[in-house]
């Protein structure tokens, strides 16, 4: 099933590339629904930690790990043009325009991310605690390795 989301994401990354360079008609409706799937992936990475410290259940952190790993396949197409910080209409938006111009290294750090996700979640699903923990940091920094680069800092 993993494979089948990869390539799902893969798919819909390639097939929104095209859509990508005309902005939306509401910006800040692309921008919200972004930040509700981040928003979605701390939850889901909140969730495994809880469940290796053994204050969640199994069943919890694979509901919130599969959802955000499902939602990686609908990241690409929310970052199209015209909803960086600092364009017109994208008033809460942090996203740095740099992700237009290195869309390809971006979209590798998304797949890193469902990478991570889909691996952690394998983990909370064989009820492995330890290694789930000693994962966790590796799907933090995948997610980091695209804030780092391609959003702007908390003022």
């Amino acid at each position: 099933m993993r494979i089948v989301l990869l390539a799902a994401v893969a798919v819909s990354l390639t097939a929104c590339v095209s859509t990508l360079d005309t902005p939306p008609s509401n910006p800040q409706g692309v921008i919200n629904q972004r930040v509700q799937i981040m928003k979605g992936f701390g939850g889901a990475l909140g969730a495994a930690g809880a469940f290796a410290q053994g204050k969640s259940t199994e069943a919890q952190a694979h509901t919130k790990l599969a959802a955000a790993y499902a939602n990686t396949s609908k990241l690409g197409a929310l970052f199209p043009r015209g909803t960086a910080m600092g364009d017109r209409n994208a008033g809460t938006s942090r996203a740095l325009s740099t992700i237009f111009s290195n869309r390809s290294d971006f979209e590798a750090k998304i797949e890193a991310t469902a990478q991570a996700l889909g691996a952690l979640d394998a983990l909370v699903q064989r009820g492995a605690k330890g290694e789930v923990a000693r994962t966790l940091d590796r799907a933090k920094a995948a997610c980091g390795s695209c804030h780092s680069k391609y959003r702007a800092a908390d003022e």
